[in-house]
């Protein structure tokens, strides 16, 4: 259909706190991606308007479904642990 699908992959970090990034889109403009606190692995969040052109439609967008892909660290250092 008219919606576009993309994966973005998140540190711990930014998957615990929430964060503000710029998704490049496929013309070249930004796409504001915004969180705050915990977002989970797998989670997928839609922005209107910001899909493919839609068909006999002119001006008329789908959605941009962002799934989020959360980077767990294989290893934590001594004193992280220590903290936990």
């Amino acid at each position: 259909g008219d919606d576009l699908l993309c994966n973005v992959t998140l540190t711990l970090r930014e998957a615990l706190l929430g964060f503000d990034r710029r998704l490049p889109h496929l013309d070249g403009h930004e796409v504001p991606l915004q969180r705050a606190g915990v977002t989970r692995h797998g989670l997928t969040q839609t922005v209107a308007g910001e899909g493919m052109p839609v068909r006999d439609a002119p001006g008329t967008y789908g959605r941009l479904r962002v799934t989020y892909n959360v980077a767990m660290p294989t290893t934590l250092p001594a004193q992280t642990l220590g903290a936990l």
